[in-house]
């Protein structure tokens, strides 16, 4: 996490299966995809149905 943290730049995408995989917490996760976001850093979630490039979450079910 920290490597994927010092890496990640403006305009980057990290993809992860579930987004839980982000931190040990709920405030983990919270905390590590605010401050991703707040670099310029799209989050996206496969099972979990987040994309950057919607406006909302949806379901992949």
């Amino acid at each position: 996490m920290k490597k994927l943290l010092e890496y990640a730049e403006a305009d980057d995408t990290v993809v992860v299966w579930r987004v839980d995989h982000l931190g040990r917490s709920l405030i983990d996760v919270l905390n590590t995809v605010t401050l991703l976001r707040e670099r310029g850093v799209n989050v996206r979630s496969i099972s979990d149905g987040i994309d950057p490039a919607t406006t909302t979450a949806h379901s992949s079910n």
